[in-house]
């Protein structure tokens, strides 16, 4: 194999391993969305039964 030859292989390995590494990281991105959406849910509900006890205590 020719230096050419192995220098293109090896580019392209880089770009799969990229690749590969690209689609982990926009996997893990997606389940932290959904994480940040679940926990903001959370804390609106949370809130919202603060102010309703917080109604209840002032009358």
């Amino acid at each position: 194999m020719t230096k050419r030859e192995q220098n293109t292989m090896a580019a392209r390995r880089s770009r799969q391993r990229k690749m590969e590494e690209r689609a982990v990281l926009e996997g893990e991105r997606d389940v932290l969305k959904q994480r940040v959406e679940e926990l903001e849910k959370m804390l609106r509900e949370s809130e919202a039964e603060n102010k309703a006890l917080r109604e209840c205590l002032k009358k």
